[in-house]
Parts: structure tokens; C-alpha cells; sequence
């Protein structure tokens, strides 16, 4: 029962994940679904899954969580994803969990901010291709720009911020696998 219960976990981490980098949202029932799947879990096996440990660490990460949305670092949703997580990584891996989530985002923070410069300096050299009479290029470079969200559209850096997540679902996930081969 219990890795059934994972593998719905394990999608909702995937979800959370597409969500936040599609619009930097998490929704909510995403995180109550990860608490109350917890519960249901630790219902059937509570030696396995330990209820009162899990439930405890998820409130000591949502309380970290609140400080660092306070301050700015991460956002709301990124805070109760990682809270909702939390049970599922438990005591054991909690360090490893944070270390993890820690190098993801930090890996994407880079990304990103190679991206924003690439996409930046794209736009200077569309300027000068433009200003050169090469039309055919300076079209289809104006087509993988918008793709791409560079003037404003829906694309990935139109967002600001990182989707940091995408990097707590990974972690999370990556903490987790190992219940399913106990």
C-alpha cells in the first residue's frame, strides 16, 4: 500500500515541479494531498512511516520555511512544498534533503542567470543583424526569441525569479526513492 501511496507522491513532486517552473505557483492541494497522503500512509504502517517524527519535522521546515519567505529568499509555495516534503524524507535524510536542495537551486540559480544574460545579449545581436538588411535571420531569431519568452511572453525567462521548487521536488524525490526499496 505504502508504495502506491509513493508513486502518487512521487507524481505530485512532478507536478509541483512543472507548476512552479510553468508559473511560479505551487498550488496549495498539492502540499495538503503530500500531508494527507503522510497521514494515510502512516496509518497503514506507522512503524514504517513514523507518523509523529514526520509530522513534527514538517513543521519544523514550514517554521524555517516562514522565515525564509520573510526575508525574500524563496517563496510561499516553495516553503510549504518543502514543509509538505519533509514527512516524506523524515529525520534521517533531512540533511541530505536541505545539502540537495541547496546545490539544485543554486544550480539553477546560475541557469538562469547564464540564461538572462545569453537571452540579453541575443538581443543586442538581433539589433545589429536587423541594422545589416540579413531580414531572413533577423526573423527567425525573432521567432526562437519569443519561443522563448525574451519580449514579454509566457516562456520560461519571461518569469523572474528561480523556480526553486523545481529543485525541492528533485531533492525530495531523490530522498524518497530509498522507501521504495526498503
Amino acid at each position: 500500500m505504502v508504495e502506491l501511496v509513493l508513486g502518487i507522491v512521487g507524481a505530485l513532486f512532478v507536478f509541483a515541479a512543472y507548476s512552479d517552473v510553468k508559473s511560479r505557483l505551487i498550488p496549495n492541494w498539492v502540499s495538503v494531498l503530500l500531508i494527507g497522503l503522510f497521514c494515510m500512509a502512516s496509518a497503514f504502517e506507522p512503524e514504517r512511516v513514523k507518523p509523529f517524527d514526520g509530522l513534527l519535522l514538517g513543521a519544523m521546515v514550514l517554521a524555517i520555511g516562514f522565515v525564509l519567505f520573510a526575508t525574500g529568499l524563496i517563496g510561499g509555495g516553495d516553503a510549504k512544498l518543502a514543509a509538505a516534503a519533509a514527512p516524506w524524507v523524515g529525520f534521517t535524510h533531512v540533511v541530505e534533503f536541505a545539502v540537495l536542495t541547496a546545490l539544485v537551486g543554486g544550480a539553477l540559480g546560475v541557469a538562469y542567470v547564464g540564461a538572462g544574460a545569453a537571452r540579453t545579449m541575443g538581443s543586442g545581436i538581433m539589433y545589429h543583424v536587423s541594422r545589416l538588411g540579413w531580414e531572413p535571420v533577423a526573423r527567425s531569431a525573432a521567432k526562437i526569441q519569443d519561443a522563448v519568452g525574451s519580449r514579454g511572453g509566457r516562456g520560461v525567462q519571461a518569469l523572474s525569479g528561480v523556480p526553486y521548487g523545481l529543485a525541492i521536488a528533485i531533492s525530495a524525490f531523490a530522498c524518497t526513492a530509498h522507501r521504495l526499496l526498503v
